[in-house]
C-alpha cells in the first residue's frame, strides 16, 4: 500500500500531465483518478479539490525545499523562485491563469507574504506597516511573475535583472525625493 505522499505525488504528476493537454478549467477530478487508476475517494482523501492538489504541487516542490534555508541576501529568494517556476514554466503559464478563492495566485501570495516579512524586518522598524508593505510586495512580484511567465519571451536572466534594475532605480529615485522634501 502507498503511503500518502506517494499518493499525492502520483495525483500531482498526473495533474501536471493533464496541465500539459488542456487547461485547467476542463480537468475534472474523475478524469484526474481514472488517469491514476484511484477512485474519486482517495482524491478527496489527500485534497480538498484540484486547486489543493495544484497548490501542493509549489508546496512541495518549492516551498518545502526552501522553508529552512535562509537567504543572507534578500532577492535570492526571487532567484530561487523564479528559477524554479521558470524551470517549471508550462505547467506554472496554466496554473497562473487560474483566478479566484484558493488560486495559485492566492496561495503564492499568502505564502511570498510571510517570506517578506521576515525579510523587511531590517528595512522596516514601524511594525504596524510590515504586512501591508510585505502584501503590497508580494502582489506587486505576483503579478510580474504571472506577466513573464505567461508572455515567455524573457529569458529568466533578463526578467531578473529588469525587475532588479526597476527596484533599484525605483528606491533610488524615491530616497532623492524625500532628502529634497523631506516632509
Amino acid at each position: 500500500m502507498a503511503d500518502a505522499h506517494t499518493t499525492k505525488q502520483i495525483l500531482a504528476d498526473e495533474m501536471k500531465s493533464l496541465m500539459a493537454r488542456k487547461s485547467f478549467a476542463k480537468i475534472t477530478v474523475g478524469e484526474l483518478c481514472e488517469a491514476c487508476g484511484m477512485n474519486r475517494k482517495s482524491f478527496y482523501y489527500h485534497f480538498l479539490d484540484k486547486y489543493d492538489c495544484v497548490n501542493w504541487i509549489f508546496q512541495n516542490e518549492f516551498l518545502d525545499r526552501i522553508s529552512p534555508k535562509e537567504y543572507a541576501d534578500r532577492w535570492d529568494l526571487m532567484v530561487d523562485l523564479c528559477t524554479y517556476l521558470d524551470s517549471e514554466r508550462s505547467f506554472y503559464r496554466e496554473a497562473l491563469t487560474v483566478t479566484g478563492q484558493n488560486s495559485l495566485r492566492e496561495y503564492l501570495a499568502q505564502n511570498l507574504q510571510p517570506r517578506l516579512v521576515v525579510s523587511l524586518s531590517g528595512v522596516l522598524k514601524e511594525e504596524e506597516n510590515k504586512a501591508f508593505y510585505s502584501s503590497f510586495l508580494a502582489d506587486a512580484f505576483v503579478a510580474a511573475v504571472i506577466r513573464w511567465i505567461a508572455e515567455d519571451h524573457l529569458p529568466l536572466p533578463d526578467f531578473l535583472a529588469n525587475m532588479r534594475s526597476i527596484l533599484l532605480k525605483w528606491a533610488h529615485e524615491v530616497i532623492t525625493d524625500l532628502e529634497e522634501d523631506p516632509t
